[in-house]
């Protein structure tokens, strides 16, 4: 990665989604929005951008994308959103990811 290379985390709830911004391993800035369920790839580049401003980072410098989700139709949205205007496809975070873990976890 570059010097001023970021990652971009996304973590989508069901009331919250926050953008959190990764310089050099360390979290440089985070944003909470409301998980409105009705936003488009386009609304969500401009609170990207929003963010992006305030950190005084640019787009280009974004050289991956991480999404963990339990709202599908956001999942699609922000996966819409960075491949039109960072061109560049995320990493989603789910369950069939494999990790390299094992989760010892019997589901009832």
């Amino acid at each position: 990665m570059k010097e001023h290379a970021m990652l971009l985390a996304i973590d989508i709830g069901n009331t919250h989604t926050v953008l959190g911004g990764f310089l050099r391993g360390k979290l440089a800035s985070e944003v909470r929005l409301t998980s409105n369920r009705e936003r488009t790839e386009d609304e969500l580049w401009y609170a990207l951008r929003s963010f992006l401003d305030d950190l005084k980072a640019a787009p280009k410098q974004i050289e991956g994308v991480v999404i963990a989700s339990v709202v599908p139709v956001l999942t699609e949205a922000y996966t819409k959103m960075t491949a039109k205007h960072l061109h560049a496809e995320p990493l989603i975070v789910s369950s069939k990811l494999d990790l390299g873990l094992t989760i010892h976890y019997v589901d009832p």
